[in-house]
């Protein structure tokens, strides 16, 4: 039996009872095109083995597995990444942090951008495309998130702009400040978006998270401060590469939870008495972008 494209989308909406841009997005990737593509030939039949393959997805899709899982593929900042298990689906709220960065740097600034806690590369990838004179360091503790970051790297042709490194934190820096750039004069800007959700909210996200994303990139502890305040801690640690090593001014981006800027806040300036802290919103209002000036 020969199914149309227009009554493939019927059934799987039946099916699963939800949005419509889930089922579209995956026939389309059963088709290997876009959803443009997909709305203009509606009467194309799907053969028998697409019609197989788009039952499967509809059924993992079921298990509330999510679409970019599924495709393998993401959308951020208008750049198609790769994407798997072992990295977090990106967000949109996570582009307030290049929105922000567009703001305080021209094109053809030479910031030196690191991206700590990198999963699939997307903001250090980003940046390296918005800024093509920068310098770009992404740092991931895992080799798994590493090795998706540099194919999304090598994807956007930015493969040799920058330098990946694994270990905690900031540790990699410490250990013969391999960055090999001068910094005197630099704009410096340090990228964070560290598993930031405390035990008691992670319980209460939607199954496509917590089910199917990676814990280790969820989970900052009972607060979901965890990271956040080993980070403070090496940045206020006299042996900082990125704080002594001349650099005129850092500046440091955190997503957040919306509820952790006060507790936050109270950490960094026990840590750092004369860090400027700043707070920016989302466009749903809610408090998510800690700016720090050091």
């Amino acid at each position: 039996m020969k199914h149309l494209i227009n009554e493939a989308l019927w059934w799987a909406e039946s099916t699963l009872n939800t949005a419509h841009i889930d089922t579209a997005m995956l026939l389309a990737f059963v088709f290997n095109q876009d959803r443009a593509w997909l709305y203009a030939h509606s009467e194309i039949s799907l053969s028998e083995r697409q019609w197989k393959k788009f039952q499967k997805l509809i059924e993992r899709r079921q298990r509330r597995e999510p679409v970019a899982y599924l495709t393998g593929h993401q959308e951020f900042y208008g750049l198609d990444f790769l994407v798997n298990k072992n990295v977090l689906i990106p967000r949109p709220e996570t582009e307030l942090i290049i929105d922000y960065l567009k703001d305080k740097l021209l094109v053809n600034t030479r910031p030196l951008i690191v991206d700590v806690g990198t999963g699939s590369g997307v903001l250090a990838i980003t940046a390296a495309k918005v800024w093509p004179g920068a310098r770009v360091v992404a740092i991931d503790n895992s080799a798994a998130a590493l090795k998706v970051a540099r194919a999304n790297a090598r994807r956007h042709g930015v493969g040799k702009q920058i330098k990946f490194f694994k270990g905690d934190l900031l540790h990699p820096l410490y250990k013969g400040h391999p960055l090999r750039v001068p910094l005197k004069g630099c704009p410096l800007y340090l990228l964070a978006n560290l598993p930031y959700l405390s035990v008691s909210t992670w319980r209460q996200t939607q199954p496509e998270v917590r089910l199917y994303e990676p814990r280790h990139a969820l989970l900052g502890g009972r607060d979901g401060l965890k990271f956040y305040r080993e980070l403070i801690k090496q940045l206020a640690s006299t042996r900082a590469p990125l704080v002594t090593q001349g650099a005129p001014l850092l500046t440091v981006l955190l997503e957040i939870d919306p509820h952790q800027s006060k507790p936050l806040s109270k950490i960094i300036k026990k840590a750092l008495p004369s860090a400027s802290i700043e707070i920016k919103k989302d466009l749903a209002g809610l408090e998510r972008l800690l700016i720090m000036r050091l």
